[in-house]
């Protein structure tokens, strides 16, 4: 499932992880700006099994690169 997904696939960020109910997590990942488009990458795989919260920039990013590729 997309929780043990993203435990998995974002271990290596340090990251704090509160349970919401059975079905959603909320997780604060912490990077350095060099690791930031493999961030990205990573967040893209997950489509709409992943919603983004924050912060404004990290949003606005990701809506560029959906638009991006929606319009290739």
């Amino acid at each position: 499932n997309a929780i043990e997904r993203a435990n998995l696939q974002f271990s290596m960020y340090q990251r704090e992880i509160e349970v919401i109910d059975e079905d959603t997590i909320q997780m604060s990942l912490h990077y350095y700006s060099f690791d930031r488009d493999e961030l990205f990458n990573m967040i893209m795989t997950f489509g709409p099994a992943i919603r983004v919260t924050g912060p404004p920039c990290i949003i606005e990013e990701i809506k560029n690169r959906l638009y991006l590729s929606m319009n290739r």
